[in-house]
């Protein structure tokens, strides 16, 4: 036969055993114990999984520049932008709006080809790599640190587009618009 005290302790452990279960403590936590003052702890942990942003990006207008095209050379216009990766390395992928997403300018009915370079830097077009629709440039690394870029102040990349003096030589004259999509992928 079971006390009335030992019953209280049955009821005790079978109360605290239930509020365990229901609160999920977890294993590794360290549980106070009764006194004057009780200390427990536990472990806290946070996965954060990678980002990244594309940011600050301005329309490209080569309108001045196609007014004094000299027939001869192509024509080419860029845009400094920022990239931000909490990995601190990003891959870049750009697509056209043109048929199969390539790279194509369209006044509704006539198209003109352009290319696509990438520039892992801002301010510059010396060693800017060529960009395929659709294809990853890879190891990136020239990642602001903030998310923010400091509010633009802190530009790292660049992207250049140009029209190619050949494709301009047969172009119908009109006015030419398309869509550059540009994505970024921490790595």
């Amino acid at each position: 036969m079971i006390s009335h005290k030992g019953l209280k302790h049955l009821a005790v452990a079978a109360f605290a055993s239930t509020a365990v279960m229901m609160t999920g403590t977890a294993i590794g936590a360290n549980q106070g114990s009764v006194g004057a003052t009780s200390t427990g702890d536990l472990t806290i942990t946070a996965a954060v999984p990678q980002r990244a942003k594309i940011s600050y990006l301005d329309d490209i207008d080569l309108t001045t520049a196609l007014s004094s095209w000299d027939g001869v050379n192509p024509v080419s216009g860029s845009d400094d932008l920022c990239v931000w990766s909490n990995s601190g390395g990003y891959n870049v992928t750009a697509a056209g709006n043109g048929t199969s997403n390539a790279f194509e300018l369209s006044d509704g009915t006539n198209a003109i080809p352009y290319s696509v370079q990438w520039n892992d830097v801002s301010g510059s077009d010396a060693g800017a790599q060529a960009m395929t629709s659709g294809s990853a440039l890879a190891s990136q690394t020239g990642a602001s640190s903030g998310a923010t870029c400091s509010s633009g102040a802190s530009l790292t990349a660049r992207v250049i587009v140009t029209l190619g003096n050949s494709d301009l030589e047969t172009a119908a004259s009109g006015t030419y618009a398309g869509v550059l999509t540009l994505t970024v992928a921490p790595e």
